[in-house]
Protein backbone atom coordinates (compact mmCIF):
# COMPACT_ATOMS: atom_id res chain seq x y z
CA UNK A 1 0.00 0.00 0.00
CA UNK A 2 2.57 2.08 0.37
CA UNK A 3 4.56 1.71 -2.92
CA UNK A 4 1.26 2.27 -4.25
CA UNK A 5 0.35 6.03 -2.89
CA UNK A 6 4.69 7.03 -3.15
CA UNK A 7 3.40 5.95 -6.91
CA UNK A 8 -0.10 7.49 -7.79
CA UNK A 9 -0.58 11.18 -8.96
CA UNK A 10 -3.10 12.03 -6.94
CA UNK A 11 -5.03 9.78 -3.62
CA UNK A 12 -8.33 11.14 -3.30
CA UNK A 13 -10.47 10.56 -0.29
CA UNK A 14 -14.18 11.22 -0.51
CA UNK A 15 -16.43 10.26 2.54
CA UNK A 16 -18.42 11.90 5.33
CA UNK A 17 -17.09 10.09 8.69
CA UNK A 18 -15.32 12.02 10.88
CA UNK A 19 -12.15 10.71 12.18
CA UNK A 20 -8.47 10.23 11.12
CA UNK A 21 -7.42 8.57 8.10
CA UNK A 22 -4.07 6.41 7.53
CA UNK A 23 -4.38 6.43 3.98
CA UNK A 24 -4.08 10.55 4.03
CA UNK A 25 -1.44 10.34 6.49
CA UNK A 26 0.64 7.86 4.35
CA UNK A 27 -0.18 10.77 1.28
CA UNK A 28 1.44 13.48 3.23
CA UNK A 29 4.27 11.62 4.65
CA UNK A 30 5.18 10.13 0.69
CA UNK A 31 4.33 13.80 -0.68
CA UNK A 32 1.90 12.79 -2.65
CA UNK A 33 -1.30 15.39 -3.61
CA UNK A 34 -4.42 14.82 -2.04
CA UNK A 35 -7.97 15.82 -2.16
CA UNK A 36 -10.37 15.18 0.19
CA UNK A 37 -14.23 15.79 0.43
CA UNK A 38 -16.73 15.19 3.05
CA UNK A 39 -15.83 14.96 6.50
CA UNK A 40 -14.62 18.20 8.91
CA UNK A 41 -11.95 16.21 9.96
CA UNK A 42 -10.69 15.95 5.96
CA UNK A 43 -10.96 19.59 5.83
CA UNK A 44 -8.71 20.36 8.69
CA UNK A 45 -6.30 17.90 7.74
CA UNK A 46 -6.56 19.66 3.73
CA UNK A 47 -6.08 22.85 5.39
CA UNK A 48 -3.23 22.05 7.23
CA UNK A 49 -1.68 19.95 5.54
CA UNK A 50 -1.49 21.69 1.73
CA UNK A 51 -4.40 19.50 0.15
CA UNK A 52 -7.80 20.43 -1.39
CA UNK A 53 -11.07 19.84 0.04
CA UNK A 54 -14.36 20.07 -2.13
CA UNK A 55 -18.08 19.26 -0.73
CA UNK A 56 -19.04 15.51 -0.69
CA UNK A 57 -20.52 15.70 -4.44
CA UNK A 58 -19.32 14.21 -8.10
CA UNK A 59 -19.59 17.76 -9.45
CA UNK A 60 -17.78 19.53 -6.58
CA UNK A 61 -15.12 16.97 -6.70
CA UNK A 62 -14.71 17.30 -10.50
CA UNK A 63 -14.23 20.69 -10.30
CA UNK A 64 -11.25 20.08 -7.53
CA UNK A 65 -9.64 17.53 -9.02
CA UNK A 66 -9.55 19.52 -12.36
CA UNK A 67 -7.63 22.85 -10.14
CA UNK A 68 -5.29 20.62 -8.20
CA UNK A 69 -1.53 22.03 -8.29
CA UNK A 70 0.74 20.43 -10.70
CA UNK A 71 4.00 21.05 -7.98
CA UNK A 72 4.01 17.74 -5.95
CA UNK A 73 4.70 18.42 -2.00
CA UNK A 74 7.29 17.62 -0.38
CA UNK A 75 7.54 14.43 2.28
CA UNK A 76 6.54 15.46 5.97
CA UNK A 77 8.49 13.40 8.35
CA UNK A 78 5.70 11.86 10.91
CA UNK A 79 6.51 10.37 14.11
CA UNK A 80 7.16 6.69 14.54
CA UNK A 81 6.55 4.01 17.18
CA UNK A 82 10.18 5.05 18.60
CA UNK A 83 9.12 8.91 19.51
CA UNK A 84 5.46 7.45 20.65
CA UNK A 85 8.03 5.19 23.02
CA UNK A 86 10.47 7.94 23.80
CA UNK A 87 7.51 10.39 24.65
CA UNK A 88 5.67 7.99 26.89
CA UNK A 89 8.99 7.09 28.97
CA UNK A 90 10.75 10.46 29.35
CA UNK A 91 7.72 12.45 29.65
Amino acid sequence: LDTIIKNVDCVVLAHSNEGSSGLLLKAIASGTRFVTAGSRTLHEVADYAGGQWSPLSSSCLARTLATIPVQVPSPVELPGPRDFAEALLLN
